[in-house]
């Protein structure tokens, strides 16, 4: 084979392999231009998250009803300044679409602060939809500040809850969460807060509703 001929083999090798990551950028790009065009077409609305606290001191309980018959009864209260609740994800159960993770990051908030008034725990950008319920997963260990000290209580309860839709004004009937395009919705949680000394555990009770 004389010189003319293996350059040739060689210079048709090298358009060959061009080709070929030519082609595989084109598809790359092209894929990544539909995402963006999907991402673009995608509508979105607000949910603003606000939350409400009752908290209560379990300090002397009917050991039968506890179940603790073993246990000695406390009669003892603090005064709470701040209750430490963790929620390590969050999110929306679709209707008509797909769930949607508000956001799966821990977020530390104050429980007391939500105490005879509703306090501003998350705004975000939504798909628009229709949505049934909302779920959050919890960390099990929340802390607890009082006057006495900071104490570390543990929810002995499923760390995950869903809990559907209800009207503010009618907690008997459940309702779907729209949520519309460049519109702002709200939604309140309620946590129903008890807090058990003689076992050093919290039981927590939570209501979601459409304001």
């Amino acid at each position: 084979m004389d010189k003319r001929n293996i350059v040739s083999g060689v210079l048709i090798c090298l358009i060959l392999v061009n080709f070929a990551v030519a082609v595989t950028i084109t598809n790359r790009n092209i894929d990544s231009i539909i995402q963006e065009i999907d991402n673009f077409n995608e509508k979105e609305g607000t949910l603003n998250i606000f939350f409400s606290s009752n908290i209560s001191q379990q300090t002397e309980t009917e050991t039968e009803n506890l179940k603790l018959s073993q246990l000695p009864i406390i009669n003892q209260s603090y005064t709470i300044l701040e209750v430490w609740l963790t929620i390590t994800e969050i999110g929306l159960v679709g209707r008509n679409t797909d769930n949607f993770t508000i956001f799966g990051i821990s977020y530390q908030f104050d429980l007391y602060e939500g105490v005879n008034t509703s306090k501003l725990l998350q705004s975000a950008d939504i798909t628009e939809g229709l949505y049934s319920a909302i779920f959050l997963y919890f960390d099990e260990q929340i802390q607890v500040k009082t006057t006495e000290g900071t104490i570390d209580l543990i929810l002995p309860e499923n760390n995950f809850v869903v809990i559907p839709f209800n009207f503010l004004d009618n907690e008997s009937l459940m309702v779907d969460l729209e949520i519309k395009e460049n519109q702002t919705a709200q939604i309140l949680l309620g946590f129903d807060v008890i807090i058990v000394w003689i076992t050093n555990t919290i039981i927590i009770t939570l209501n979601s509703f459409i304001i």
